[in-house]
């Protein structure tokens, strides 16, 4: 009886031991997800300039954003202008979500990546106001708009036409391209054609 004991005692702690072994490998493999989702981004210096360069161009392409939207009132009256708002906020919220991405991946905590994100943001109201104070005179409103257009361009030139040519070159994926490139234009036609 005694020997029993024992016996039904080690089957006992052994089927314990086995049931916290696998309650810690439930727990450990929760664990390592949550980890994996809340693990903050290595700071390197690398990745901070990273994040501050994003920040600078950001910046830069906000601000050309609000010379097209002071030029766009200027040049347009208000319809024209809040049409090309529309468009540039559609364009900008996708926008913004990445760059804050960018900017929590590149170290930035997420309240920082917000207050800069909001700051860089702010810039564009500088744009505007710069627009708005030089397009006083007729003149200088046509070459704000012609600056800002010349931007766009290279953004699209230097940026999306070399990353459309790291894809294959596959017979469908040049399909899809000039497919959406030509919805693109077609719809930057029908607004202008609205107005």
């Amino acid at each position: 009886m005694k020997h029993a004991s024992i016996a039904d005692r080690r089957n006992t702690t052994s089927s314990a031991s086995e049931d916290r072994s696998d309650l810690d490998s439930a727990n450990g493999s929760t664990s390592n997800i949550n980890s994996v989702l809340l693990v903050e981004p290595h700071q390197s210096p690398t990745n901070l300039v990273f994040g501050y360069l994003n920040l600078f161009s950001d910046g830069v392409h906000n601000f050309t954003d609000g010379m097209a939207l002071g030029s766009a009132f200027l040049l347009y009256g208000s319809v024209g202008g809040w049409s090309r708002t529309l468009f540039l906020l559609a364009h900008e919220l996708p926008q913004e979500i990445g760059d804050f991405g960018i900017l929590v991946r590149s170290g930035f905590s997420v309240s920082k990546a917000l207050f800069f994100n909001f700051l860089s943001a702010l810039v564009a109201l500088a744009g505007t106001a710069l627009a708005l104070m030089l397009g006083q005179d007729p003149g200088q409103s046509s070459l704000i708009e012609g600056f800002t257009a010349g931007g766009f361009i290279y953004i699209a030139v230097a940026g999306v036409l070399a990353e459309m040519n790291n894809g294959s070159s596959a017979l469908r994926s040049t399909a899809i391209q000039v497919t959406s490139l030509m919805l693109g234009m077609s719809v930057a036609l029908c607004i202008s054609l609205v107005e």
